[in-house]
């Protein structure tokens, strides 16, 4: 982790001093929310829990906001970053569970992009994944990727697919934003599949709201996840989200809500 920090350090020394008024090097998002899990079991308590959050993103290069939704301008601008992530999830019932995640985006003058991502369990080093991206921009708007996760369990084999898409619709300045998303997983006979599907709404460049849907399916895995999600940039450079998230897992109910401050540089 001291590896990538210092990365980081040194990406943040070599960003020049401040962006053009349209554009921006460095992104920085506070979060924070609370939810509870129920378990329909006799006698099962419900356990309130609460969650905080920090990403920090360097971008290779300027990213331009120019005529274009603001939350949209890392993708349209084809942007090469690294971004670092640390979350701390909290309750009165069990110890803090520490995550870590670092991604990592290079995307050439073809199109063409490699992504890596590494999840860090801050409570057992044991539990790390690792994942390799191959993408390529279809157009200037369009992108697909294919993926290999590298699982500690060297028997699960896990692949992923996506594709995302973005483009104005009824005007210039109202935008639809699409994210397709697949996993499969094998782990001997057993296999397991998940689908993600999510659409944003700009009504306007500075606002958002959007939806997303997740399920899973496999012998011991019946899952579905519902994020609700609404976002405004009071200028170019801040903005705040909020979010409610609904999840189910058999005979577990998770609830909770969040939300999340955004600033750029």
């Amino acid at each position: 982790m001291r590896t990538f920090i210092t990365a980081l350090v040194a990406a943040c020394l070599c960003t020049p001093a401040m962006a053009a008024s349209d554009s921006f090097f460095l992104e920085g998002i506070f979060s924070g929310g609370a939810g509870s899990i129920d378990v329909d079991e006799p006698n099962a308590p419900d356990v309130d829990f609460n969650r905080a959050k920090v990403d920090l993103t360097i971008n290779f290069g300027a990213v331009n906001t120019y005529a274009i939704p603001y939350n949209e301008s890392q993708f349209l601008n084809k942007s090469s970053f690294l971004s670092l992530s640390y979350e701390n999830l909290g309750s009165d019932e069990t110890d803090d569970v520490i995550n870590q995640t670092v991604v990592a985006r290079k995307v050439f003058g073809s199109g063409f992009f490699i992504t890596a991502i590494g999840e860090f369990d801050g409570n057992d080093n044991d539990d790390n994944v690792y994942e390799i991206r191959l993408g390529q921009y279809t157009d200037e708007r369009t992108s697909t990727f294919a993926g290999y996760v590298i699982n500690p369990d060297e028997d699960v084999k896990i692949y992923t697919v996506g594709l995302r898409s973005t483009g104005p619709v009824s005007s210039a300045k109202n935008w639809v934003a699409y994210d397709l998303r697949a996993r499969y997983l094998t782990e001997g006979n057993d296999s397991e599949y998940a689908v993600h599907l999510g659409v944003s709404y700009y009504p306007s460049f500075r606002s958002a709201m959007g939806v997303s849907y997740e399920f899973a399916d496999g012998r011991l895995t019946n899952s579905h996840e519902t994020n609700l999600f609404g976002e405004f940039y009071f200028s170019k450079n801040f903005s705040f989200r909020a979010d409610y998230t609904i999840f189910r897992f058999g005979n577990v109910d998770e609830d909770s809500a969040g939300a999340s401050l955004k600033i750029r540089y």
